[in-house]
């Protein structure tokens, strides 16, 4: 079985050791069942427009499960995403990724500049 973990820098573990607490989790998670391969797709700073142009390397995985963990930077005065963009390109990538087999991990949009009706 393969899983992969596809978001930003909290999946990708910035600022941490030993290549951040995901990569730690990967290693555990395979170590412990070792039938199982956990594939990490984080990178420092991106949001969930830069997500949908790195799909189509978490799809050429072919995972059986996907984990999606986008949101921080989103909803980051510094991005220009709004709710209803952040909600569309997670669809997006639902819906690419199919629906049983992905779930997501993400905060909800929260960002003190930006009305969320």
């Amino acid at each position: 079985m393969k899983i992969t973990i596809f978001g930003d820098s909290i999946t990708n573990g910035f600022g941490m050791d030993e290549g951040g607490s995901s990569n730690i989790i990967a290693r555990l998670i395979e170590k412990n069942e070792p039938k199982l391969k956990v594939v990490l797709h984080g990178i420092n700073g991106d949001d969930t427009y830069g997500g949908l142009l790195r799909l189509k390397y978490v799809l050429v995985e072919e995972a059986d499960l996907n984990f999606i963990f986008f949101g921080a930077n989103d909803a980051s005065p510094y991005h220009l995403i709004r709710p209803a963009e952040f909600r569309e390109n997670l669809l997006k990538m639902i819906a690419q990724l199919g629906v049983e087999r992905t779930v997501l991990i993400t905060p909800p949009f929260y960002n003190d500049d930006e009305p969320t009706h």
